[in-house]
């Protein structure tokens, strides 16, 4: 099937991260094992040296659960198929699996953007932070600082795709120039988040 320009190319993207194959399960025997958190920690801790791995996969175990939950109540309280949709709008089409006739619903009247987390999303999220923490702290720079902690967890819930890191990095920008009381320069803004995406990943 050809991937048309605003669809993500799977097969290209699993490639850029050394993923060559993949496999699906129709069924899964899920196993809880039950061990002792302690003895995990110290026998981690002692393979690596530092507990700095060890604290970034506990944030990332962290982050999945938090995306699996939300989830789990979209589609618990409207159903699998609005709920599905629901969560791809709030967390982008990579949290979740749509059917490929739902996708083709949108794709035919030109809104398949919308089951794609972008920037639009992310300066949604931080610009309410922002509006809400202007009446609950006096402290500039607080109200920035709570603004950018919003924007890091939607980050690190919707996932480091180009569209949000650009937007991310537009955002703090901004919110460092408010920091300092200065106007931000858009185009320039722009420009440098583009530069900055395309030192840390040129594809």
């Amino acid at each position: 099937r050809i991937i048309l320009p605003w669809e993500l190319d799977s097969r290209r993207f699993l490639t850029r991260r050394e993923i060559f194959s993949t496999c699906t399960a129709k069924s899964a025997d899920v196993r809880v094992l039950r061990i002792n958190r302690c003895d995990v920690d110290q026998r981690y801790s002692n393979q690596n040296g530092n507990a700095i791995t060890f604290l970034s996969s506990s944030f990332d175990s962290l982050v999945e659960r938090c995306r699996s939950r939300i989830i789990k109540i979209h589609q618990v309280n409207i159903g699998n198929r609005e709920g599905d949709f629901l969560s791809s709008v709030v967390l982008g089409d990579r949290a979740v699996v749509l059917g490929e006739d739902l996708k083709k619903e949108f794709r035919d009247v030109g809104l398949s953007h919308l089951l794609a987390a972008s920037g639009f999303n992310l300066t949604v999220v931080t610009g309410m932070t922002y509006w809400l923490a202007r009446f609950l702290f006096q402290s500039v720079w607080l109200v920035n600082g709570v603004s950018f902690v919003s924007m890091f967890l939607f980050v690190c819930l919707a996932g480091c795709s180009p569209s949000i890191m650009r937007a991310a990095l537009m955002c703090s920008m901004l919110l460092f120039s408010r920091c300092v009381f200065r106007s931000l320069h858009a185009p320039a803004a722009l420009a440098a988040a583009l530069l900055i995406t395309l030192i840390l990943d040129p594809l």
